[in-house]
Protein backbone atom coordinates (compact mmCIF):
# COMPACT_ATOMS: atom_id res chain seq x y z
CA UNK A 1 0.00 0.00 0.00
CA UNK A 2 1.25 3.47 -0.96
CA UNK A 3 1.23 6.42 1.35
CA UNK A 4 -1.51 8.01 -0.63
CA UNK A 5 -3.72 4.86 -0.12
CA UNK A 6 -2.66 4.42 3.41
CA UNK A 7 -3.61 8.24 4.34
CA UNK A 8 -7.26 7.69 2.12
CA UNK A 9 -7.65 4.68 4.11
CA UNK A 10 -6.81 6.62 8.00
CA UNK A 11 -9.35 9.64 6.29
CA UNK A 12 -12.04 7.07 5.83
CA UNK A 13 -11.31 5.41 9.35
CA UNK A 14 -11.27 8.62 11.09
CA UNK A 15 -14.39 9.85 9.59
CA UNK A 16 -16.12 6.88 10.84
CA UNK A 17 -14.83 6.78 14.22
CA UNK A 18 -16.46 10.38 14.88
CA UNK A 19 -19.95 8.47 14.08
CA UNK A 20 -18.89 5.42 16.38
CA UNK A 21 -18.25 7.51 19.08
CA UNK A 22 -21.94 8.62 18.76
CA UNK A 23 -23.24 5.21 19.04
CA UNK A 24 -24.98 4.23 22.18
CA UNK A 25 -26.19 1.57 24.52
CA UNK A 26 -29.54 0.43 23.89
CA UNK A 27 -30.91 -0.80 27.18
CA UNK A 28 -33.69 -3.58 27.19
CA UNK A 29 -35.89 -1.72 29.30
CA UNK A 30 -35.42 1.32 26.76
CA UNK A 31 -36.51 0.16 23.81
CA UNK A 32 -35.03 2.91 20.70
CA UNK A 33 -37.53 3.52 17.91
CA UNK A 34 -35.81 2.64 14.69
CA UNK A 35 -36.85 5.77 11.79
CA UNK A 36 -38.22 3.74 9.05
CA UNK A 37 -36.03 4.51 5.92
CA UNK A 38 -37.65 5.95 2.52
CA UNK A 39 -38.61 3.58 -0.55
CA UNK A 40 -39.10 4.90 -3.98
CA UNK A 41 -42.70 4.12 -5.06
CA UNK A 42 -40.81 2.24 -8.15
CA UNK A 43 -38.87 0.08 -6.22
CA UNK A 44 -40.08 -2.97 -4.53
CA UNK A 45 -39.72 -3.05 -1.02
CA UNK A 46 -37.00 -5.26 0.17
CA UNK A 47 -37.19 -8.37 1.92
CA UNK A 48 -38.26 -8.40 5.92
CA UNK A 49 -35.23 -9.37 7.46
CA UNK A 50 -34.92 -12.08 10.25
CA UNK A 51 -36.70 -11.34 13.78
CA UNK A 52 -34.38 -9.86 16.73
CA UNK A 53 -32.97 -12.29 18.77
CA UNK A 54 -32.67 -9.71 21.29
CA UNK A 55 -33.09 -10.37 25.25
CA UNK A 56 -33.58 -14.10 24.67
CA UNK A 57 -34.32 -16.14 27.58
CA UNK A 58 -32.29 -19.50 28.39
CA UNK A 59 -35.70 -21.09 29.69
CA UNK A 60 -36.44 -24.57 29.35
CA UNK A 61 -40.27 -24.72 27.85
CA UNK A 62 -42.05 -25.93 24.58
CA UNK A 63 -40.12 -25.00 21.22
CA UNK A 64 -41.52 -26.39 17.54
CA UNK A 65 -38.71 -26.38 15.18
CA UNK A 66 -38.62 -28.05 11.92
CA UNK A 67 -36.59 -30.33 11.02
CA UNK A 68 -34.54 -28.03 8.93
CA UNK A 69 -34.17 -25.73 11.74
CA UNK A 70 -32.88 -28.55 14.06
CA UNK A 71 -30.28 -29.33 11.66
CA UNK A 72 -28.82 -25.65 11.31
CA UNK A 73 -29.16 -24.96 14.93
CA UNK A 74 -27.52 -28.32 15.82
CA UNK A 75 -24.66 -27.17 13.12
CA UNK A 76 -24.15 -23.83 14.81
CA UNK A 77 -23.66 -24.84 18.42
CA UNK A 78 -22.04 -27.84 17.82
CA UNK A 79 -19.38 -25.63 15.49
CA UNK A 80 -18.94 -23.57 18.75
CA UNK A 81 -18.60 -26.75 21.25
CA UNK A 82 -16.16 -29.11 18.97
CA UNK A 83 -12.65 -30.10 20.46
CA UNK A 84 -9.93 -28.27 18.82
CA UNK A 85 -7.50 -30.67 17.64
CA UNK A 86 -9.85 -32.88 15.33
CA UNK A 87 -10.85 -35.75 17.08
CA UNK A 88 -14.49 -36.89 16.61
CA UNK A 89 -15.68 -36.09 19.93
CA UNK A 90 -17.98 -33.21 21.51
CA UNK A 91 -15.94 -30.91 23.26
CA UNK A 92 -15.18 -32.37 26.77
CA UNK A 93 -17.13 -29.82 28.90
CA UNK A 94 -17.65 -32.27 31.86
CA UNK A 95 -13.72 -33.19 31.99
CA UNK A 96 -13.35 -29.57 32.03
CA UNK A 97 -15.28 -28.50 34.33
CA UNK A 98 -14.42 -31.45 36.60
CA UNK A 99 -10.36 -29.99 36.64
CA UNK A 100 -10.15 -27.28 39.27
CA UNK A 101 -7.66 -25.31 36.85
CA UNK A 102 -8.88 -21.23 36.48
CA UNK A 103 -7.52 -21.72 33.29
CA UNK A 104 -9.69 -24.28 31.74
CA UNK A 105 -12.72 -22.61 33.05
CA UNK A 106 -11.83 -19.29 31.93
CA UNK A 107 -10.55 -20.70 28.59
CA UNK A 108 -12.35 -23.81 27.44
CA UNK A 109 -15.08 -24.66 28.97
CA UNK A 110 -16.66 -20.71 29.21
CA UNK A 111 -16.50 -21.15 25.67
CA UNK A 112 -18.77 -23.93 25.53
CA UNK A 113 -21.13 -23.74 28.08
CA UNK A 114 -21.85 -20.28 26.20
CA UNK A 115 -23.10 -22.08 23.32
CA UNK A 116 -24.81 -24.36 25.32
CA UNK A 117 -26.55 -21.47 26.89
CA UNK A 118 -27.50 -20.28 23.68
CA UNK A 119 -28.79 -23.87 22.35
CA UNK A 120 -30.74 -23.50 25.49
CA UNK A 121 -32.47 -20.08 24.74
CA UNK A 122 -33.37 -21.48 20.97
CA UNK A 123 -34.72 -24.81 21.83
CA UNK A 124 -36.03 -24.66 25.36
CA UNK A 125 -34.55 -28.31 25.88
CA UNK A 126 -34.10 -30.06 29.38
CA UNK A 127 -31.43 -32.20 28.61
CA UNK A 128 -29.01 -28.84 28.14
CA UNK A 129 -30.06 -27.87 31.29
CA UNK A 130 -29.32 -30.60 32.86
CA UNK A 131 -26.06 -30.99 31.01
CA UNK A 132 -25.05 -27.35 32.67
CA UNK A 133 -26.38 -28.92 36.07
CA UNK A 134 -23.80 -31.18 36.00
CA UNK A 135 -21.02 -28.75 34.70
CA UNK A 136 -22.20 -26.63 37.75
CA UNK A 137 -22.01 -29.47 40.26
CA UNK A 138 -18.30 -30.18 38.95
CA UNK A 139 -17.75 -26.94 39.60
CA UNK A 140 -19.16 -26.50 42.91
CA UNK A 141 -16.77 -29.52 43.93
CA UNK A 142 -13.72 -27.90 42.50
CA UNK A 143 -13.90 -25.02 44.72
CA UNK A 144 -11.20 -24.64 47.50
CA UNK A 145 -9.66 -21.97 49.41
CA UNK A 146 -6.82 -19.38 47.64
CA UNK A 147 -5.80 -16.27 48.98
CA UNK A 148 -8.67 -16.58 52.37
CA UNK A 149 -11.53 -16.83 49.47
CA UNK A 150 -13.06 -20.07 47.39
CA UNK A 151 -12.24 -20.24 43.88
CA UNK A 152 -9.37 -21.51 41.67
CA UNK A 153 -6.04 -20.73 40.63
CA UNK A 154 -4.28 -21.07 37.29
CA UNK A 155 -2.74 -24.51 36.65
CA UNK A 156 0.47 -23.82 34.47
CA UNK A 157 3.40 -25.53 35.77
CA UNK A 158 6.66 -23.80 34.66
CA UNK A 159 4.51 -20.20 34.07
CA UNK A 160 5.04 -17.49 36.90
CA UNK A 161 1.45 -17.34 36.81
CA UNK A 162 1.24 -20.55 38.35
CA UNK A 163 -1.25 -21.16 41.15
CA UNK A 164 -2.26 -17.68 41.19
CA UNK A 165 -5.17 -16.15 39.73
CA UNK A 166 -4.98 -13.33 37.29
CA UNK A 167 -7.26 -10.44 36.72
CA UNK A 168 -8.04 -11.67 32.60
CA UNK A 169 -8.51 -15.36 33.48
CA UNK A 170 -10.76 -14.55 37.19
CA UNK A 171 -12.85 -11.65 34.83
CA UNK A 172 -13.37 -14.70 32.03
CA UNK A 173 -14.44 -17.59 34.01
CA UNK A 174 -16.20 -15.54 36.79
CA UNK A 175 -18.37 -14.28 33.99
CA UNK A 176 -18.99 -17.84 32.81
CA UNK A 177 -20.16 -18.63 36.20
CA UNK A 178 -22.61 -15.30 36.68
CA UNK A 179 -24.19 -16.58 33.08
CA UNK A 180 -24.42 -19.77 34.44
CA UNK A 181 -26.04 -18.61 37.48
CA UNK A 182 -28.86 -16.83 35.95
CA UNK A 183 -29.43 -19.59 33.39
CA UNK A 184 -30.51 -21.52 36.83
CA UNK A 185 -32.66 -18.86 38.00
CA UNK A 186 -34.28 -18.41 35.26
CA UNK A 187 -35.00 -21.57 35.53
CA UNK A 188 -35.47 -22.45 39.34
CA UNK A 189 -39.37 -22.86 39.11
CA UNK A 190 -38.67 -26.25 37.07
CA UNK A 191 -36.93 -27.93 39.93
CA UNK A 192 -35.61 -26.73 43.24
CA UNK A 193 -32.39 -27.77 42.50
CA UNK A 194 -31.68 -25.14 39.94
CA UNK A 195 -32.47 -22.55 42.73
CA UNK A 196 -30.11 -23.62 45.15
CA UNK A 197 -27.47 -23.80 42.52
CA UNK A 198 -28.27 -20.53 41.16
CA UNK A 199 -27.85 -19.24 45.12
CA UNK A 200 -25.00 -20.78 46.06
CA UNK A 201 -23.16 -19.06 43.09
CA UNK A 202 -24.68 -15.67 43.59
CA UNK A 203 -22.98 -15.94 47.07
CA UNK A 204 -19.90 -17.23 45.70
CA UNK A 205 -19.66 -14.02 43.40
CA UNK A 206 -20.64 -11.66 45.49
CA UNK A 207 -19.01 -13.14 48.57
CA UNK A 208 -16.11 -14.76 46.91
CA UNK A 209 -14.93 -13.35 43.49
CA UNK A 210 -15.53 -9.69 44.71
CA UNK A 211 -14.12 -10.03 47.75
CA UNK A 212 -11.26 -11.13 46.80
CA UNK A 213 -10.96 -8.65 44.29
CA UNK A 214 -11.76 -6.05 46.82
CA UNK A 215 -8.98 -6.91 49.40
CA UNK A 216 -6.65 -7.24 46.44
CA UNK A 217 -7.09 -3.45 45.25
CA UNK A 218 -8.62 -1.76 47.47
CA UNK A 219 -11.64 -1.02 45.71
CA UNK A 220 -14.90 -0.30 47.28
CA UNK A 221 -16.93 0.03 44.45
CA UNK A 222 -16.61 -1.42 40.52
CA UNK A 223 -14.54 -1.90 38.70
CA UNK A 224 -13.02 -4.06 41.64
CA UNK A 225 -10.65 -5.05 38.57
CA UNK A 226 -9.85 -4.58 35.09
CA UNK A 227 -8.01 -5.79 32.49
CA UNK A 228 -6.23 -3.58 29.19
CA UNK A 229 -7.29 -6.42 26.86
CA UNK A 230 -10.09 -6.52 24.65
CA UNK A 231 -11.06 -10.36 25.14
CA UNK A 232 -11.08 -10.08 29.24
CA UNK A 233 -13.52 -6.51 28.86
CA UNK A 234 -15.77 -7.67 27.09
CA UNK A 235 -16.25 -10.91 29.39
CA UNK A 236 -16.42 -7.87 32.68
CA UNK A 237 -19.49 -6.49 30.64
CA UNK A 238 -20.88 -9.71 30.94
CA UNK A 239 -20.14 -10.17 34.52
CA UNK A 240 -21.58 -6.75 35.20
CA UNK A 241 -24.60 -7.47 33.32
CA UNK A 242 -25.32 -10.00 35.38
CA UNK A 243 -24.63 -8.89 38.63
CA UNK A 244 -27.27 -6.39 38.14
CA UNK A 245 -29.24 -8.95 36.96
CA UNK A 246 -28.95 -10.57 40.14
CA UNK A 247 -29.11 -7.87 42.66
CA UNK A 248 -30.94 -5.24 40.68
CA UNK A 249 -28.46 -2.55 42.19
CA UNK A 250 -27.91 0.30 39.55
CA UNK A 251 -24.36 0.79 40.62
CA UNK A 252 -23.84 -2.48 38.50
CA UNK A 253 -26.07 -1.11 35.48
CA UNK A 254 -24.23 1.72 35.30
CA UNK A 255 -20.70 -0.06 35.28
CA UNK A 256 -21.98 -2.26 32.43
CA UNK A 257 -23.37 0.80 30.60
CA UNK A 258 -19.59 2.21 31.12
CA UNK A 259 -17.90 -0.77 30.05
CA UNK A 260 -19.81 -0.80 26.96
CA UNK A 261 -19.08 2.94 26.09
CA UNK A 262 -15.15 2.25 26.76
CA UNK A 263 -15.20 -0.69 24.62
CA UNK A 264 -16.87 1.09 21.93
CA UNK A 265 -14.84 4.20 22.16
CA UNK A 266 -11.71 1.55 21.42
CA UNK A 267 -13.18 0.43 18.10
CA UNK A 268 -12.75 1.49 14.35
CA UNK A 269 -15.77 1.38 12.04
CA UNK A 270 -14.46 0.39 8.45
CA UNK A 271 -17.74 0.49 6.19
CA UNK A 272 -20.44 -1.68 8.40
CA UNK A 273 -17.71 -3.33 10.35
CA UNK A 274 -15.45 -3.11 13.49
CA UNK A 275 -11.89 -3.14 13.51
CA UNK A 276 -11.05 -4.40 17.66
CA UNK A 277 -7.29 -3.84 18.82
CA UNK A 278 -5.96 -6.59 20.93
CA UNK A 279 -5.86 -3.82 23.96
CA UNK A 280 -8.26 -1.30 25.96
CA UNK A 281 -5.84 1.67 25.37
CA UNK A 282 -7.84 3.68 27.78
CA UNK A 283 -7.21 1.54 30.69
CA UNK A 284 -3.23 1.32 29.92
CA UNK A 285 -0.20 3.25 31.15
CA UNK A 286 2.98 4.11 29.23
CA UNK A 287 3.10 3.42 25.32
CA UNK A 288 0.04 2.95 23.74
CA UNK A 289 -0.37 -0.80 22.12
CA UNK A 290 -1.76 -0.49 18.09
CA UNK A 291 -1.89 -4.65 17.88
CA UNK A 292 -4.96 -5.62 15.84
CA UNK A 293 -6.78 -8.72 18.08
CA UNK A 294 -5.90 -12.18 16.48
CA UNK A 295 -8.14 -14.50 15.66
CA UNK A 296 -8.07 -16.84 18.32
CA UNK A 297 -8.65 -14.17 21.42
CA UNK A 298 -11.01 -12.39 18.82
CA UNK A 299 -13.19 -15.54 19.04
CA UNK A 300 -12.69 -15.23 22.76
CA UNK A 301 -14.04 -11.68 22.53
CA UNK A 302 -16.98 -12.42 20.34
CA UNK A 303 -17.96 -15.37 22.03
CA UNK A 304 -18.76 -12.76 24.99
CA UNK A 305 -20.38 -9.94 22.30
CA UNK A 306 -22.81 -13.12 21.41
CA UNK A 307 -24.01 -13.13 24.58
CA UNK A 308 -24.61 -9.88 25.07
CA UNK A 309 -26.29 -9.33 22.34
CA UNK A 310 -28.44 -12.40 23.09
CA UNK A 311 -29.26 -10.60 26.54
CA UNK A 312 -30.07 -7.26 24.55
CA UNK A 313 -27.35 -5.08 26.18
CA UNK A 314 -25.83 -4.28 22.74
CA UNK A 315 -28.23 -2.29 19.86
CA UNK A 316 -29.02 -4.33 16.87
CA UNK A 317 -27.38 -1.90 14.95
CA UNK A 318 -24.10 -2.89 17.20
CA UNK A 319 -24.54 -6.34 16.89
CA UNK A 320 -24.59 -6.79 13.42
CA UNK A 321 -22.04 -4.90 12.70
CA UNK A 322 -19.77 -7.62 15.02
CA UNK A 323 -21.04 -10.27 12.87
CA UNK A 324 -20.09 -8.11 9.36
CA UNK A 325 -17.04 -8.51 11.26
CA UNK A 326 -17.01 -12.34 12.18
CA UNK A 327 -18.17 -12.48 8.04
CA UNK A 328 -15.12 -10.52 6.65
CA UNK A 329 -12.44 -12.51 9.00
CA UNK A 330 -13.70 -16.10 7.40
CA UNK A 331 -12.96 -17.40 4.18
CA UNK A 332 -15.41 -20.07 3.65
CA UNK A 333 -13.66 -21.29 0.25
CA UNK A 334 -9.69 -21.93 1.34
CA UNK A 335 -8.79 -23.64 4.43
CA UNK A 336 -6.48 -22.47 6.69
CA UNK A 337 -7.00 -19.00 5.30
CA UNK A 338 -9.13 -15.33 6.43
CA UNK A 339 -10.18 -12.47 4.15
CA UNK A 340 -6.80 -10.55 5.68
CA UNK A 341 -7.15 -6.77 3.82
CA UNK A 342 -4.16 -8.44 1.05
CA UNK A 343 -6.24 -12.14 0.82
CA UNK A 344 -2.90 -13.34 2.95
CA UNK A 345 -4.00 -16.05 5.84
CA UNK A 346 -2.58 -13.44 9.30
CA UNK A 347 -2.95 -10.13 7.74
CA UNK A 348 -6.32 -9.45 9.32
CA UNK A 349 -6.91 -4.97 8.92
CA UNK A 350 -3.83 -4.38 9.79
CA UNK A 351 -3.22 -2.26 6.31
CA UNK A 352 -6.24 -0.64 6.61
CA UNK A 353 -5.15 1.52 9.83
CA UNK A 354 -1.97 2.51 8.73
CA UNK A 355 1.79 2.14 9.62
CA UNK A 356 1.01 2.55 13.49
CA UNK A 357 -0.87 -0.28 13.68
CA UNK A 358 0.29 -4.07 13.67
CA UNK A 359 -0.37 -7.53 13.25
CA UNK A 360 -0.17 -9.26 15.91
CA UNK A 361 2.33 -12.83 16.08
CA UNK A 362 0.37 -15.83 16.14
CA UNK A 363 1.12 -19.46 16.16
CA UNK A 364 -1.41 -21.04 14.03
CA UNK A 365 -3.33 -19.51 10.80
CA UNK A 366 -6.16 -16.97 11.15
CA UNK A 367 -9.43 -18.38 9.95
CA UNK A 368 -8.91 -21.97 9.81
CA UNK A 369 -11.33 -24.32 11.27
CA UNK A 370 -9.03 -24.82 14.40
CA UNK A 371 -9.72 -21.33 14.95
CA UNK A 372 -13.51 -21.53 14.58
CA UNK A 373 -14.81 -24.35 16.74
CA UNK A 374 -15.11 -24.22 20.17
CA UNK A 375 -15.16 -20.38 19.98
CA UNK A 376 -18.26 -17.98 19.47
CA UNK A 377 -17.83 -17.17 15.65
CA UNK A 378 -20.86 -19.67 14.73
CA UNK A 379 -22.96 -17.74 17.16
CA UNK A 380 -22.53 -14.79 15.96
CA UNK A 381 -24.82 -16.29 12.24
CA UNK A 382 -28.15 -15.01 13.95
CA UNK A 383 -27.26 -11.96 12.78
CA UNK A 384 -25.63 -12.55 9.61
CA UNK A 385 -27.66 -11.23 6.90
CA UNK A 386 -25.37 -12.93 4.09
CA UNK A 387 -25.82 -16.48 5.59
CA UNK A 388 -21.73 -16.97 5.32
CA UNK A 389 -21.61 -17.83 8.73
CA UNK A 390 -24.03 -20.26 8.35
CA UNK A 391 -22.69 -21.96 5.78
CA UNK A 392 -19.39 -22.02 6.94
CA UNK A 393 -20.46 -24.05 10.00
CA UNK A 394 -22.00 -26.69 7.50
CA UNK A 395 -18.64 -26.81 5.86
CA UNK A 396 -17.28 -27.56 9.77
CA UNK A 397 -19.82 -29.77 10.32
CA UNK A 398 -19.68 -31.84 7.55
CA UNK A 399 -16.19 -32.30 7.49
CA UNK A 400 -14.49 -29.91 4.59
CA UNK A 401 -12.42 -28.40 7.11
CA UNK A 402 -12.14 -31.14 9.78
CA UNK A 403 -13.88 -34.10 10.73
CA UNK A 404 -17.77 -34.01 10.90
CA UNK A 405 -18.99 -33.32 14.57
CA UNK A 406 -21.16 -35.39 17.13
CA UNK A 407 -24.68 -34.04 18.26
CA UNK A 408 -25.15 -31.33 20.73
CA UNK A 409 -28.83 -30.51 20.70
CA UNK A 410 -30.44 -33.91 19.93
CA UNK A 411 -33.47 -35.91 20.61
CA UNK A 412 -33.30 -35.29 24.14
CA UNK A 413 -36.21 -35.43 26.54
CA UNK A 414 -37.10 -31.71 27.39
Amino acid sequence: MNQNDMLAHVAVIESHTAALRAEILMLPDEPQAELEPDVPDDLEPPLEPPPPVLSLPALVREVTLTTEQTRDLERLFRCSTFMPGGTREAYNLDGLSKSGRLNDISRHLSLGGVAVIAALRFTGRRHLLEQLYGISQNLRGTLALHFGFRGWVIHDPGEKTHGQITPMESLMANAFIAQLAWTFRQNQGVDPKYKAHADFWEKYLLTDSVGYWNKRTGRTKPPFVEMDLAHPYAASIRLSHYLYKFTNNVIWRNERDRQVNVLMDELFLVGDRYVVGHFINSLKTGRLSHAIQHAEYFGEFITSIADLGFEGVLSETVITRFARTVNFMIDGKTPGLMKGANGVAGTYFSPLLGKDWMMQPMEHPRGSAYTMRARGYALMAFWDRTGEIKALSKQVDNGVFCQPIVGLIGAGSR
